[in-house]
């Protein structure tokens, strides 16, 4: 369970000031992204602010991600999309494209380019 990629993602990337570029190389899915499992909140952990914002990075980005049934809907239309997108798409390393204080982009084996954005305009 990736504990420290949870803490970045609550703490400084998806709270209303954060800041989505220290998810750059954070948690334990940066060193082995095929043995790490990734998740936004569970029964002891409340979800970042920007929750939606973090569940499209955990579903797009490697890692396995796990997301918590007792806060979200099986039948949540963004959490099935942003599934039929990662099983689709998200195959590969993330290439870093671009991680900036209101926008990161990162790229998956050029089949899927994910760009987040916090700003509220």
């Amino acid at each position: 369970m990736d504990y420290p990629l949870y803490f970045t993602m609550r703490e400084k990337a998806f709270d209303s000031d954060g800041d989505p570029s220290t998810l750059d190389d954070a948690g334990l899915v940066a060193l082995h992204p095929r043995r790490t499992v990734t998740f936004v909140s569970n029964h002891d952990s409340p979800p970042p602010e920007n929750e939606m914002l973090a569940y499209a990075y955990i579903l797009t980005y490697e890692g396995y991600p796990r997301v918590y049934s007792g806060r979200i809907d099986i039948d949540d239309e963004a959490i099935s999309n942003l599934l039929s997108i990662r099983r689709t798409y998200a195959a590969g390393p993330a290439l870093i494209r671009h991680a900036g204080s209101d926008l990161y982009v990162f790229e998956r084996q050029g089949n899927l380019l994910v760009g987040l954005n916090r700003t509220q305009d």
